[in-house]
């Protein structure tokens, strides 16, 4: 994609500049290649959010492609209780842990220390 972008829309631009740089004494000619180069520009822009857009699109489309096989492929498993039993084990620490933490979070902050405390945490 950088290859089509530089060639295209980016690389001619560039070229624009320096060709317009050698202009510095002809007023008229600058003015002349720089509204040249506003034209183009407005167009190699469109050109690359074009291009932007369809690649963004595409592998998009492969990631959803690629998500919907492994969500068929993962449905038809019979579900291993062992693993069931783990995971709620795990979700269960998880959420004890952060409610521990937010419990010693509020307890230290500021407002506590200073006597301001107005909800109490359970």
């Amino acid at each position: 994609m950088w290859v089509q972008l530089s060639t295209s829309n980016i690389m001619p631009g560039l070229a624009m500049v320096d060709d317009m740089m050698l202009q510095r004494g002809d007023l008229a000619a600058t003015q002349d290649k720089a509204a040249k180069l506003q034209a183009w520009s407005a167009t190699a822009q469109q050109a690359v959010k074009d291009i932007s857009a369809a690649q963004r699109a595409k592998i998009l489309g492969s990631m959803q492609q690629r998500v919907d096989e492994i969500r068929g492929v993962t449905n038809s498993l019979p579900p291993d209780p062992v693993a069931k039993k783990a995971i709620e084990d795990g979700a269960g620490v998880v959420l004890r842990t952060a409610m521990e933490a937010q419990k010693k979070n509020a307890e230290a902050g500021p407002v506590n220390h200073f006597g301001m405390a107005r909800v109490a945490v359970a």
